[in-house]
């Protein structure tokens, strides 16, 4: 299904030091009238892009959507043409009475962005120029919103983008401690993305994600993709018919370039597009046990318990390829991976063995590396095993951002 990005408001009331890619000097403070709005939603309803059909409006449209001051309202009109709806917010403008709003409206999915779990790490990122207190303001404001959505009985899911710039990357603590906050919270999933690298490094070219959330600007011209590059116009919505955009010569163009960069000149834009490089988000389910260790789980403690040990891997997937190679380059030997699909039995990966479970064979010199995407019942199943020493591969997050410049993980929370 595809998601469309609605610009109700150029308007953002904070100053992010990550937000390199939306110059406050473009943000026109211009807003859609709700006439406007309902001329868009009706055009989108039985729109297609690249086949697919529309299922989600973003409110937002990469600014803050809480400065649209209708914004309960449009909420209330996207869901009765039968879209799903989803707002990105820094939390700080959530009052209670807004919060009832949007719940009472309908709203499906809401993202606060959080850059940190202490004041000090919020400072540097979101709270630049902002009162020393905004982060508890903000904590504080979600919190009431979980509890709000509890009294109201609404299905709304609660995320959590949290950004990891390189100062947190040395030991990765802080993310640990995130996760477990928010859970407390009882919010549904942690999104941990790196701090967006410089663009210097690269060209004009297509991705996976490129086109696949266009934007509609306030005055309803149509941008191909959320990534910043909104200098390439492909229509406008007030006055073009959908198919004419999202159908047209000029949309086909830019697939025939991201498709075959080589052959087809791509717009410049591209270059500075913050979707240029952006790997596939690596979504896990993170359903834990109330034991699990998120403070105390890094690469160095593992590397300290996994000496002159035997060292099991659980799972096999791209997160086994990447936990051997993280062990081999550290001296550490891989026994074997375990993994319950009989079909992978005598397969391997690196030179490493893939075998059935072992639980009959585990020792007080086993160490096992849980490189599952549900890590919940992976933990719960090596327990059970009879595994004493238990590392999570997901939460080696100083190793992740090492060898991804822009990878984004998310955990689910419940």
């Amino acid at each position: 299904m595809q998601t469309v990005v609605v610009r109700l408001k150029d308007a953002c009331n904070l100053k992010c030091r990550m937000c390199n890619v939306y110059p406050r000097d473009k943000v026109k403070n211009s807003q859609m009238s709700l006439e406007d709005y309902d001329i868009i939603l009706k055009k989108l309803k039985n729109t297609r892009i690249c086949g697919q059909k529309i299922d989600t409006i973003r409110l937002d449209g990469n600014r803050e959507g809480l400065c649209y001051p209708h914004i309960d309202t449009a909420i209330r009109m996207t869901k009765e043409y039968g879209f799903r709806t989803y707002l990105v917010s820094n939390g700080v403008l959530l009052t209670e009475q807004t919060s009832k709003n949007l719940l009472n409206a309908g709203l499906d999915k809401i993202m606060f962005s959080v850059a940190g779990i202490s004041p000090e790490t919020y400072s540097r990122f979101q709270g630049y120029e902002m009162p020393e207190n905004q982060f508890h303001r903000v904590c504080n404001n979600i919190k009431l919103f979980s509890t709000i959505k509890k009294e109201l009985c609404s299905s709304c899911e609660i995320y959590i983008s949290f950004i990891l710039d390189e100062l947190l990357m040395q030991d990765a603590d802080e993310p640990r401690k995130a996760i477990a906050f928010w859970k407390t919270l009882e919010c549904n999933l942690f999104r941990l993305v790196r701090e967006y690298p410089s663009i210097n490094h690269k060209r004009p070219v297509g991705g996976p994600l490129c086109a696949t959330s266009s934007i509609i600007n306030t005055d309803g011209e149509v941008f191909p993709c959320c990534g910043g590059s909104e200098d390439i116009v492909i229509g406008n919505l007030l006055h073009d018919e959908p198919e004419d955009i999202f159908s047209g010569e000029s949309i086909m163009k830019l697939y025939r370039g991201l498709n075959n960069p080589d052959e087809f000149a791509l717009p410049k834009q591209c270059k500075t597009c913050l979707l240029n490089g952006m790997p596939k988000c690596h979504d896990m389910d993170f359903r834990y046990a109330e034991n699990i260790p998120l403070e105390n789980n890094s690469f160095k403690e593992f590397c300290k318990a996994a000496h002159n040990k035997n060292v099991y891997i659980l799972g096999m997937n791209e997160f086994a390829t990447e936990g051997i190679s993280d062990c081999l380059r550290v001296g550490i030997s891989v026994v074997g991976i375990i993994d319950n699909n009989f079909h992978n039995w005598g397969k391997s990966i690196n030179d490493v063995p893939v075998i059935e479970p072992n639980y009959k064979n585990v020792k007080d010199d086993c160490v096992l590396l849980i490189c599952t995407r549900n890590i919940s019942d992976a933990w719960l199943l090596a327990k059970e095993w009879g595994y004493r020493d238990i590392y999570i591969y997901g939460l080696f997050f100083e190793q992740h951002f090492q060898r991804h410049q822009m990878l984004t993980v998310s955990f689910g929370l419940n």
